[in-house]
């Protein structure tokens, strides 16, 4: 009895310590530690103590959904051990002057109800209605891809689903962003006829009356994909088999299913006919006609870069066409590829990111980047580029870039690389930023760490760039303490995916725009859509110093010095001009 007696008691004190020891330990934890603390571990402790205090702010269960923190951001070295960072401010200076209530709104909402007259005004009564697919960046190419279809074939343009990033393009579930949280909808809608999905659902009866494949595939793609738009967009293109309705369509997606045939019909089962895409050596004038049709809803599914356009400003002198032309009526004078990229240009333009992103970018780089920043794209991460291209799609024509990927992954050959590139705007402006953004996945912020580790090493005891004095490296976790110090989700983007993590990307491609150098990835459509957008926007002397990182570190590597071949450039294009 009193052996029994004494257990109890034993645990009683035992629960008691257990208790007032995760008191002690979760009442009060210093920031660094609940921003990147992995989000179900965080609600375990508000489960517990009902609040978080984060310096001067206290976090809720209620208001931790706001938060949205994101358990990517916990892995930032090879060891797994985090150091924290405060508020910045200018210059990477602690900034205490905002506050919780004070935070801007991340709103992307747009009034549909407000009435716009855009310059191409579009049928209203025919729709082209894309489904784009891949990474965000993709998802972008293919949309703007679809912007210049809609237009040649005088279809409205629908607002298609985004999807979060999602390494595994099996999943046919992926989760839906909002268009207003990647384009600055108000912007698109003075350009062109546009309307929301929603909208289309009503317009087209919920229904596809013809499909337009981008690839030149037949109907095996349309059959993987279409159950998961009807799901997600309200929309059916398949027939289903006898007793499979909505409901049962989930069911069998949520499970994992991928063998569309169990639940469409086995014959008829395409709800209009299919007209195959076309690509390589596209004549504009048949591609109008070769999509020509009179059905009101078209389908277009997985519009890329089948046309293969790059944006353009400028045309031959002996052009038979004028650029006010191409951008005025781009139906009639649209004929060739050359006029296609001149009219390109004009949508590049009109699908920006949204406003609350671009003021996100600037204020970043006003408040801790100073101004004027060198900015580098690190797109090789093992889990989802490298696997992709080096693994599952490994091609022997790429193999020089994947051997030269895996040579040049070193952080101290990149930080050294870095730093020959500021030696190089010094020499040829006479000063250099005194700020290094790095943009890189976060699988690999670990690596960028080790890279700055590294950079801040070098500029402390090489002679050869004591020179550049102090210059700050920033990644990643900056922007992210940045963002959710001075910034709060509302609207639209606050329920509908994670938004901290999906502005990070988003606002990174804008600071990218507005460095002073980019310093880009091969084979990456972000680093493309980058570069892309400084060249529409930015001068040609502003675009000198871009360079590519794989070749920038190799010719490092090599005891190259890059920057006095192009010095030697300027110098014979300067001596020519005089």
């Amino acid at each position: 009895m009193y052996r029994i007696r004494n257990c109890v008691l034993v645990l009683i004190n035992a629960s008691l310590f257990g208790y007032y020891f995760l008191l002690r330990n979760t009442e009060v934890l210093p920031r660094e530690r609940v921003h990147f603390l992995p989000s179900t571990g965080a609600r375990k402790l508000l489960r517990l103590h009902g609040s978080l205090s984060i310096k001067n702010t206290t976090i809720t269960q209620s208001s931790w959904d706001g938060f949205h923190l994101n358990d990517t951001f916990g892995e930032l070295d090879a060891t797994g051990h985090f150091k924290g960072v405060s508020a910045l401010g200018k210059g990477g200076k602690d900034d205490h002057s905002r506050d919780i209530g004070n935070r801007k709104c991340l709103n992307s909402a747009t009034n549909w109800n407000k009435p716009v007259t855009p310059k191409h005004r579009l049928d209203p009564n025919r729709f082209l209605i894309p489904t784009v697919i891949n990474g965000p960046s993709n998802q972008l190419a293919g949309f703007q891809q679809s912007a210049l279809l809609a237009i040649l074939l005088n279809r409205t343009l629908v607002l298609p689903n985004f999807y979060e990033h999602q390494p595994a393009e099996d999943t046919f579930l992926k989760t839906v962003v909002d268009a207003g949280s990647r384009i600055d909808l108000d912007v698109l809608r003075r350009f062109m006829s546009v309307i929301p999905m929603s909208q289309a659902v009503k317009e087209c009866n919920g229904r596809f009356d013809i499909f337009f494949n981008a690839e030149e595939e037949g109907v095996g793609p349309l059959m993987r994909y279409l159950p998961a738009i009807h799901l997600q967009s309200g929309i059916q293109g398949a027939r289903y088999k006898k007793g499979i309705g909505l409901k049962q369509v989930e069911e069998f997606l949520r499970r994992g299913n991928t063998n569309m045939s169990l639940i469409v019909q086995e014959t008829g089962w395409l709800m209009g006919d299919l007209i195959k895409g076309r690509k390589h050596k596209i004549n504009f004038m048949e591609l109008k006609s070769h999509f020509k049709s009179p059905e009101k809803c078209a389908h277009y599914l997985k519009p890329f870069r089948q046309l293969g356009l790059r944006p353009n400003d400028t045309l031959p002198y002996d052009h038979p066409r004028t650029s006010e032309q191409i951008l005025n009526s781009p139906q009639k004078f649209i004929q060739t590829k050359k006029d296609a990229e001149v009219f390109f240009g004009a949508i590049w333009r009109n699908v920006q990111s949204p406003k609350f992103i671009r003021d996100v970018a600037k204020d970043f780089s006003q408040s801790v980047l100073g101004g004027n920043h060198f900015a580098v794209h690190w797109r090789y991460d093992k889990v989802d580029f490298l696997h992709y291209l080096c693994g599952v799609h490994y091609r022997p024509k790429i193999a020089d870039m994947c051997n030269n990927i895996k040579r040049a992954a070193k952080p101290k050959a990149i930080a050294r690389a870095i730093a020959v590139k500021l030696s190089e705007s010094k020499e040829i402006f006479g000063s250099n930023p005194r700020s290094v953004y790095v943009a890189a996945p976060s699988s690999v912020s670990g690596f960028v760490e080790a890279i700055k580790t590294s950079f801040d090493n070098l500029l402390r005891s090489d002679s050869e760039h004591r020179s550049l004095g102090k210059v700050d490296m920033y990644f990643a976790k900056d922007l992210f303490e940045f963002v959710l110090r001075n910034y709060r989700p509302c609207g639209h983007t606050s329920n509908e995916h994670n938004v901290i993590n999906d502005v990070i990307s988003q606002v990174e491609m804008e600071i990218g725009k507005l460095s002073e150098t980019f310093i880009w990835s091969k084979q990456s459509t972000w680093s493309q859509r980058v570069l892309f957008n400084r060249k529409l926007h930015l001068s040609n002397m502003s675009l000198v110093l871009d360079q590519n990182i794989i070749g920038l570190v190799l010719d490092t590597l090599d005891g190259g010095r890059g920057h006095r071949k192009l010095m030697r450039e300027l110098q014979e294009l300067e001596s020519g001009n005089n």
